[in-house]
């Protein structure tokens, strides 16, 4: 076998279950589902999480996959306080892969499994709803891989992702991802130091394009997870998401946390998704929402995570820094978005977590 490869079948291929986390998007939802029915890959299931959506989307994304003769099935879950769930899967026995022997590429062999929740639970509570049903099977999957609703993925990209994971013995493995055109390269990797998490990065990485290399973190719109990376990173954190930071950041701090337990992260430059960037949040919120959670937010995951002299760095110069963003979107004449990152600032310093309050 070529390295960087895998066979098509056997029993030694790892089973991958793909979650999508879906709130009032289904048209984007149903993109990324089309481009999944051509993976190459044969060993994967489907979960798509829908986060109270306030449209039709549970009814839309039924019915395109009935229409194209996808196996799908409702599963109901009940969360509970303690951060357990009770799960009642209602999928029938006929179309579960209880023995792990995996499927075949293409719709007749693509199996989806909605959950629908009455509200939003945000980006990584709605995944750690999922993740949790995931490794409550039977046969829990090798892998999950995190997709956003508004990705979509090359024909080789899990075929490539999985392989990264075993060459380089990777616990997450990220994917190169793409503008929604293919022009523009979003993320190729990341060789900051851990403790320059929250500065912007002025240089992409050096050397070859594509060649697989370790990195400090990876992008979430596509991120593969090692099952017992899952669990070990539950064992110690309480948590696989932190459901504190509902929005953007998670992932950043997931792949820090796994650093810190001694485990390798890689990106996987042959895996390629295309991204269309930030089409779950609403068209009037997009400035104000992403500056709020991202200051409140790398407050919060800097406190947690660092330590010594980058965390006294962190605490001196990020609050400086993000003032420096609020005078310039005064200067711009953009009020709203400079009160947001005050707001933010503020929340992240009195430990407030959560959704937003002026969230809509």
């Amino acid at each position: 076998m070529e390295p960087g490869h895998l066979s098509s079948s056997g029993p030694d291929l790892p089973s991958v279950v793909i979650v999508v986390l879906n709130w009032n998007g289904w048209r984007d939802t149903l993109d990324c589902l089309k481009s999944l029915t051509r993976l190459a890959y044969p060993r994967f299931r489907v979960v798509v999480m829908d986060n109270g959506s306030r449209d039709d989307s549970v009814k839309r994304i039924r019915n395109w996959s009935e229409n194209n003769g996808i196996v799908f099935a409702d599963v109901s879950v009940e969360r509970r306080s303690d951060d357990g769930l009770k799960a009642a899967d209602t999928m029938g026995e006929e179309t579960v892969d209880r023995e792990g022997t995996g499927l075949t590429p293409g719709n007749a062999g693509m199996d989806i499994r909605l959950i629908a929740m009455k509200g939003n639970l945000g980006f990584a509570e709605g995944n750690n709803v999922v993740i949790r049903h995931i490794l409550k099977e039977f046969h829990p999957p090798d892998y999950i891989l995190l997709l956003n609703n508004d990705a979509w993925v090359e024909r080789e990209c899990l075929s490539e992702a999985v392989a990264t994971a075993r060459n380089m013995d990777a616990s997450i493995v990220g994917c190169l991802i793409k503008d929604a055109a293919g022009e523009r390269v979003l993320f190729s990797g990341d060789n900051r130091p851990p403790g320059a998490f929250y500065m912007r990065s002025f240089r992409r990485p050096h050397g070859n394009p594509l060649m697989d290399e370790l990195s400090t973190q990876v992008n979430g719109c596509a991120m593969l997870i090692r099952r017992e990376a899952l669990e070990a990173h539950r064992r110690r954190y309480g948590y696989y998401m932190n459901p504190k930071l509902f929005l953007y950041g998670e992932e950043t701090q997931f792949c820090l946390q796994t650093l810190k337990l001694g485990l390798r992260i890689a990106v996987s430059k042959k895996a390629v998704a295309y991204h269309k960037v930030s089409r779950s949040t609403p068209e009037n919120q997009k400035g104000t929402m992403f500056l709020y959670y991202t200051t409140r937010n790398s407050y919060l995951i800097g406190t947690s995570v660092l330590s010594g002299w980058d965390l006294q760095f962190f605490r001196l110069n990020y609050p400086f820094a993000r003032i420096r963003v609020i005078l310039w979107k005064l200067l711009m004449g953009r009020s709203r978005e400079a009160f947001a990152v005050a707001e933010g600032l503020r929340d992240g310093y009195a430990g407030v977590t959560g959704q937003w309050r002026k969230q809509g």
